[in-house]
């Protein structure tokens, strides 16, 4: 059984070079089977000009960066929106193995939205097993 985490995010591999203007909206998060309550908003952003991704939580960070936004535009310096959408130590605290993410992808410009190639990203002390859903 893994324990704690200092990473996790929903990732679109070349992102923003392929959806410029793609926007991810996480629904639900549950570990281990177990619903985890979302403490803020999540926003879309790139840290390396090619990968375009959520966060779930991100340790290394405390405030969303310039490019952060959602469908509807610009939510850099917006409080409601944090690159820690979930309290790590409930839902990391006791040890986990799996954890599920169910999102809207939008932005694409495709007659499907979230046709993208999409992977879900972590880090903690062990080695975790991932595991994604799309919602349309």
């Amino acid at each position: 059984m893994a324990s704690g985490c200092s990473f996790a995010a929903v990732m679109v591999k070349d992102g923003t070079t392929l959806f410029p203007n793609m926007a991810i909206e996480i629904t639900s998060i549950k570990v281990d089977g177990n619903e985890i309550p979302m403490t803020a908003k999540n926003y879309t952003s790139s840290d390396d000009g090619v990968e375009m991704r959520a966060n779930i939580y991100n340790s290394y960070i405390s405030e969303a960066p310039e490019d952060a936004h959602d469908a509807n535009g610009s939510v850099y310096g917006n409080p409601d929106y944090s690159p820690q959408i979930i309290d790590a130590a409930a839902a990391f605290g006791d040890g986990w193995t799996d954890i599920e993410v169910t999102f809207n992808v939008t932005g694409t410009g495709t007659a499907a939205e979230g046709g993208a190639e999409v992977e879900a990203e972590g880090e903690e002390s062990e080695a975790a097993e991932g595991e994604e859903s799309a919602a349309e």
